[in-house]
């Protein structure tokens, strides 16, 4: 396993960069991210062979397509792998590994009616946090197009006056 006490204090880091996610149809995801959350394209390759990544990702040799998408400040990369080819993973939000995308939206409720009216799936109608340390948060899990779970987090409502 690792012994971190040999590092002698973490490596400085200015922010995190992006993330990664492996999808398998490359412009549905694009789609998706970009009709449903308004993201922007950054960068797009296609078909990109080069042994130095291949390598860096342990394998021998891989074709794949990749696009780098920003939302604000933030950014996330999808990768459609050909060779070898991706595999789907049913994936539950309790399996180890990354669970979710957290997308920060102005008004739950209204993306929850909008996406579910467009056929995106929600496990169930948002929750409105009225206890414990996120009281005033309303939150929502749908699935993209790979059954990876994208939360819709938002305030609560300020009451009218």
């Amino acid at each position: 396993m690792y012994d971190l006490t040999a590092l002698e204090g973490p490596i400085a880091t200015r922010s995190m960069h992006h993330a990664g996610i492996v999808v398998t149809d490359l412009d549905r995801s694009v789609e998706f991210y970009t009709r449903a959350f308004g993201a922007e394209v950054e960068l797009r390759i296609d078909d990109m062979r080069d042994p130095r990544i291949a390598e860096m990702h342990e394998l021998d040799d891989e074709l794949m397509s990749l696009a780098i998408l920003r939302i604000g400040e933030t950014r996330f990369e999808l990768v459609k792998f050909t060779e070898p080819e991706g595999r789907p993973n049913d994936r539950r939000g309790y399996d180890v590994g990354v669970a979710h995308l957290a997308f920060a939206v102005d008004d739950v409720e209204d993306a929850y009616a909008r996406l579910s009216a467009a056929g995106v799936h929600f496990g169930r109608p948002p929750v409105h946090m009225t206890e414990g340390p996120a009281t005033g948060l309303v939150l929502a899990y749908a699935r993209d197009p790979d059954g990876i779970q994208v939360e819709l987090i938002g305030e609560e409502p300020a009451p009218s006056s």
